[in-house]
This record gives structure tokens, sequence and C-alpha cells, in this order.
């Protein structure tokens, strides 16, 4: 297999040498804009999860919010307050008014959105599935096993799902701790099954964020055309200079190795310049100078063959 490929010309080694290099590059190249994609993608889903948690901790502040609406409101609530001619406050926990704000994003068919989820929620609509559940019970483990969380994302062709757990803080067992504790619009609301018994610094459930993408659009908003151009021109310059480069060799060694007595090489030795530093200049001038002297050579034994011949006819003669 050595011999296979030394024994090409230069310009098919060195033709061969480029293809695998520039294999190499284009791997690279991709892997690195793959990384790149994928980083663009965490940052987006670690905002979306702090906008969350933002929104989450202002309703939390006020220990919720309630609304001003009728009596005919069909929204869901925790709790409410006839205030009479018709005007009523409903009440929303926390969670409740992240829920909707997940909801309204969703509906609008956003190519990101959000939404709470958990192995154990109070409100069936925020269960855990699929990739989801694996993560909560992963990051769980983590919790017991490192005393630490992190988040889980995957990505496929054109979806990017990012899991960054929720833990319980003192406040949150308010709600979700015994039931027998919780507030009566809560169990009126959700039933005293499901959501309850969590502990301090349990994982609740998770921030699930899910972003629909096209990879070449997040490429072009961060490579630009002048970035693409100063990767990419210095390199296609390079493999055609050496591609050029390996071509003249390979001329020059043609020429060389087909040289037969009396013939020329093909070589104009006598336009380079005697303080030459080109390689291959220095070849070729190296290469005239010797097919002159094979030749001068040459024309030596033929001239003395000539002369011992004439002298042997002589004697022979007398």
């Amino acid at each position: 297999m050595i011999h296979f490929f030394t024994n090409r010309s230069i310009v098919t080694q060195l033709g061969i040498l480029i293809v695998l290099l520039l294999a190499l590059w284009v791997y690279g190249i991709s892997s690195m804009l793959n990384q790149l994609t994928e980083k663009q993608l965490e940052t987006q889903a670690k905002t979306i999860v702090e906008n969350a948690k933002t929104h989450w901790a202002w309703g939390a502040d006020y220990s919720g919010i309630w609304i001003k609406s009728g009596t005919n409101y069909a929204g869901s609530y925790i709790d409410r307050i006839d205030a009479g001619n018709g005007v009523v406050f409903y009440y929303k926990n926390p969670a409740r008014v992240l829920k909707e704000i997940s909801d309204k994003g969703i509906a609008r068919q956003n190519n990101d959105s959000f939404r709470m989820v958990s192995l154990n929620p109070s409100n069936p609509e925020n269960l855990a599935t699929g990739f989801e559940a694996d993560a909560i019970k992963k990051l769980s483990e983590q919790l017991i096993t490192q005393k630490t969380v992190g988040a889980i994302y995957t990505q496929d062709a054109d979806t990017f799902r990012y899991v960054e757990p929720v833990v319980h803080t003192a406040a949150c067992l308010t709600c979700h701790g015994e039931p027998a504790k919780a507030p009566e619009g809560m169990r009126r609301t959700y039933g005293s099954s499901n959501g309850y018994y969590y502990k301090e610094g349990d994982v609740a459930g998770a921030i699930s964020v899910t972003i629909k993408f096209d990879k070449w659009a997040i490429l072009s908003s961060v490579i630009n055309t002048p970035l693409t151009v100063l990767i990419v021109f210095p390199i296609i310059a390079i493999l055609a200079f050496v591609y050029g480069l390996s071509k003249k060799i390979s001329n020059v060694a043609t020429k060389i190795g087909s040289y037969q007595r009396g013939q020329s090489i093909g070589i104009d030795a006598k336009s380079i310049p005697e303080n030459t530093n080109n390689e291959i200049f220095i070849l070729v001038r190296a290469a005239s100078k010797l097919v002159g002297i094979v030749n001068g050579t040459f024309s030596q034994l033929s001239a003395a063959t000539r002369k011992d011949t004439k002298i042997d006819r002589g004697n022979k003669g007398e």
C-alpha cells in the first residue's frame, strides 16, 4: 500500500493529500458549526428559562396575583372573591400565572416556547412525558449523588429541547407540602392527591424549553461574509499554490526523465538568474548542465571511436 502511494507522481500524491486535508477540514468545520449552533441554542434556551424564572419570582413576591373580571370569567383560578355589582376578583398562584404565560406563547406558535412540567403535578396538564420525564428523573438522581443540578438538552435536525430543574423552596411548600396545610382553593381546584408531599430542596419539576430552528439561519447570523472569506480564501490560496508548485516539479521531473541523447529536454536554463534561490530553477539549471555534460561526453566518445576506427583501418591497409 505504501509503495502504491509513493510510486505515484508528486501531483497525484499531493492531490490525494489535499483531498484528505480538505475532508478533514470540512469535518472540522462541520463539527465547529454544529457546536456553534448548539451553543447558540443553549444560550437562547437559558434566556427563556431566566425570563420564566423572573415572571415566577414576580408572582411569588406577591404570593400570586388577583385579577378583576366579571361573574362569567371562564379562565382557571385558585380562589375568588365576589365584590358585588358583577365584579369578581380571581386569585392565581405563581404556578398558575406562569402556566398561562407559557400557554400564550405556545398558542401563538412561536419558534420557541416553554412550559412547566413535573412527574407529580397538581395540574395534570403539566405532566412531564417522554424526554422531559427522563430528564427530570436524571436531574433528581443527580441532586442526590452530587448535591447539585444542571440542565439536560437534546437536539435533532430542527428542534432543540432544553430542561432545567426547578427546586422547591420553603415558600413552595405552602401549596406543595402536606395537603391538609395547602390553601383550600388549591385543594378545591386540583384535589388532594397530586402535587404534594414535597420537601424543601426536592426537584419539583422543570422548565422545559422547545426551540424550532433553522441551522443555517442561525449560522448566517453569527458567521458573516467577511469572516467566511477570511477563513476560506487563505485555505484555497494555499492549496492552489501547493498544487501549482507540485505540478511544476512534476513537469520538470518528466522532462528530465524522458531525456534521450542528442535531444533537448525542453527546459530553457539560460533565462534563469545565477543568484536564484528558487529550488525548481536550481534543479532545472543543474539538469541542463548535466545534460550538457552528458552530451559533451558522448561527443568526445564518438570522436575517439571514429579516430580509433580510422587507425585500425590504416594499419590493416599497410
